[in-house]
């Protein structure tokens, strides 16, 4: 029994993380597209 509980608190948690990552990667990228807009705007 104590085998599933754990096995559930890694799953939960592992699916906290990936979320997390995913997030950063998100604003990670919207901050590089708008780095990109801003140069291309110089260039004008």
């Amino acid at each position: 029994m104590v085998d599933l509980k754990n096995k559930i608190k890694d799953t939960v948690d592992n699916v906290k993380n990936k979320a997390k990552d995913t997030t950063q990667d998100v604003k990670n990228k919207a901050k590089e597209e708008e780095q990109k807009h801003e140069e291309e705007e110089k260039h004008e």
